[in-house]
């Protein structure tokens, strides 16, 4: 994507993920998973969207670099983490295309969290950025799954040809791919020469965001049932979650 693509994704989840407290419930699942996984405390992440990731890893990791080619995402998310008390003349905010990205810093971690699905080439860009884990370094990686259960249950009432289709929200917010478990798995491990070490489902989900929402502020204990529960299904969850590191 390039920049001007950047600000208008930019703008579209400012104006909805942003009242969505079941779209931040999943991000808190995907940082359970992350956590569990770090491989140290030098974290680069790739991608800050309305900065609700950053807000998390900010909690708890010492030197935090952030990276993203949207000048809106990187304020949007400074003035967040400012207004929730975080010191942010600590962490760095960089504004670059992720496949331009460099630096000679290293990193004991990268977080590139519903990113790959964005951009033309996907396993081009994790392989750029591979590049500057340290040794035994770790990978974190999550996307939507284009097979999960919602998606299943959209297609049999003929919203979707096929669960894997484009969805109307996919082209609205620029997404490039929709990957599904093995699709992902594949391009960290044949296209990107890397190791798996942790792979998870991400909440189950049989409604729309909006939807879900509703439910969730009826029943605030929903998203943990939800997530726990899809654990026994991973491949059906709404999203995938992989820890990788270079072989």
């Amino acid at each position: 994507m390039n920049k001007e693509e950047l600000e208008e994704t930019y703008r579209v989840y400012e104006n909805t993920v942003t009242v969505c407290q079941f779209e931040e419930e999943t991000v808190k699942r995907h940082g359970i998973n992350i956590k569990n996984n770090l491989a140290g405390s030098k974290v680069l992440e790739v991608g800050c969207g309305i900065g609700t990731f950053s807000l998390f890893l900010s909690s708890f990791i010492d030197d935090l670099t952030v990276v993203d080619g949207s000048a809106g995402c990187l304020l949007h998310t400074q003035r967040r983490l400012e207004d929730n008390g975080v010191n942010t003349s600590k962490i760095k905010f960089i504004e670059s295309l992720w496949e331009e990205y460099s630096s000679e810093e290293r990193f004991s971690d990268i977080v590139f969290l519903r990113g790959a699905e964005h951009i033309d080439d996907p396993a081009a860009v994790v392989n750029s950025l591979k590049k500057f884990l340290v040794p035994n370094g770790r990978f974190h990686i999550s996307v939507p799954n284009g097979r999960s259960f919602h998606r299943k249950v959209g297609a049999h009432l003929g919203m979707l040809d096929l669960p894997e289709s484009f969805t109307e929200g996919d082209y609205k917010v620029g997404h490039r791919h929709v990957f599904d478990y093995w699709s992902m798995r594949n391009l960290l491990v044949n296209k990107c020469n890397m190791e798996i070490k942790d792979s998870k489902g991400v909440m189950m989900k049989f409604l729309s965001n909006a939807q879900m929402n509703q439910l969730f502020l009826e029943n605030p204990r929903l998203p943990e049932a939800l997530h726990d529960v899809g654990q026994e299904t991973p491949h059906l969850c709404a999203e995938i979650y992989f820890c990788a590191s270079n072989k």
